[in-house]
């Protein structure tokens, strides 16, 4: 898995007191595996996601790993697999590559807009997040509150919790008046906001939102 194309360890070696122990075994390495004809030949097979995401970690940066991500996920989608696998394989991507936060929302963006003309209707990682969360903080109340109860508020809690570390994020802070304005916010505005946020650049943006969204 290193980045050096010249270095191919085979051997293990060890020497004790006149004693020799030397095990030969042989070698893959990744960077000198062919990624496309991988995809093409074994699609089904998880570890060719794994060599692809693997190799976009290593020799992309800046917006070049937003580009990698999406083409990666692109390609899974187009791959035929049920919607479970499709996921399994986006949420290895995603995190072996490791986006920043502004590149996640970007790439959040593209692939709705590229589900929506695929009709491809994947659930997206920033949802993950907040079905996640919501459903961990669900469970919890639903010990004390019910079960149906703290599940549904869990999730909104969560939705709630993702949109506004996106906005600390993104416009380098929150208010305390605005963080009580989205928190005053029906659930569907929360979800509205989530892809509203996506095109806010400063606290004014989120203001003048929160004024036509009260």
């Amino acid at each position: 898995g290193d980045t050096n194309p010249q270095w191919r360890s085979g051997e293990y070696l060890r020497r004790w007191m006149g004693c020799e122990m030397r095990f030969r075994f042989p070698v893959v390495k990744l960077l000198e595996l062919d990624v496309e004809t991988l995809l093409l030949e074994r699609p089904e097979n998880l570890f060719t996601v794994v060599v692809a995401a693997h190799r976009a970690a290593q020799g992309t940066k800046g917006n070049e790993r937003l580009r990698a991500t999406v083409y990666l996920a692109k390609r899974l989608f187009g791959l035929g697999l049920s919607r479970e696998a499709a996921l399994e394989r986006l949420r290895f991507v995603e995190w072996i590559i490791g986006l920043t936060t502004e590149q996640e929302l970007s790439f959040r963006s593209e692939l709705k807009s590229y589900e929506k003309e695929e009709e491809m209707p994947y659930v997206l990682s920033f949802e993950r997040i907040a079905r996640q969360e919501g459903l961990k903080d669900g469970l919890e109340q639903g010990m004390e509150r019910g079960l149906e109860q703290g599940l549904v508020r869990g999730l909104q809690e969560g939705e709630l919790n993702v949109s506004l570390r996106q906005l600390r994020r993104k416009l380098g802070g929150v208010s305390a008046a605005q963080e009580a304005a989205v928190r005053s916010l029906p659930v569907e505005r929360v979800e509205a906001l989530a892809d509203a946020l996506l095109d806010f650049t400063t606290s004014d943006d989120l203001d003048a939102w929160l004024a036509s969204n009260s």
